[in-house]
């Protein structure tokens, strides 16, 4: 049976923490540019084969950098779908600020 917290020292929990709020702000910075994107292509009436391949290199984008990105800091497992994920599933790590069993 796995335990269902990690043990860390004060300044790893921190540098894990810190990691995670900034993965967090790229996720949701990429996320903002993609909903951009993408309502600036479909507003675009006439698709062309330059909207076209834009469109989809903005969708890839916006798929491979959330996979680069939404990992755990400590492990490197991905989150997957859990967008709103406070433990990692694989190593359990606390992510955010709580009380850690020591």
């Amino acid at each position: 049976m796995l335990p269902s917290r990690v043990l860390m020292t004060d300044a790893e929990a921190e540098a894990v923490r810190r990691s995670f709020a900034r993965r967090q702000i790229g996720v949701l910075v990429l996320s903002a540019f993609t909903l951009g994107g993408f309502v600036l292509a479909v507003s675009i009436s006439q698709w062309t084969l330059l909207l076209r391949v834009a469109f989809g290199v903005l969708a890839a984008a916006g798929v491979v950098g959330a996979i680069l990105i939404w990992r755990c800091p400590r492990c490197g497992e991905s989150f997957g779908q859990d967008w709103l994920v406070t433990q990692c599933p694989h190593c359990f790590a606390e992510l955010t600020k709580g009380k850690q069993a020591r």
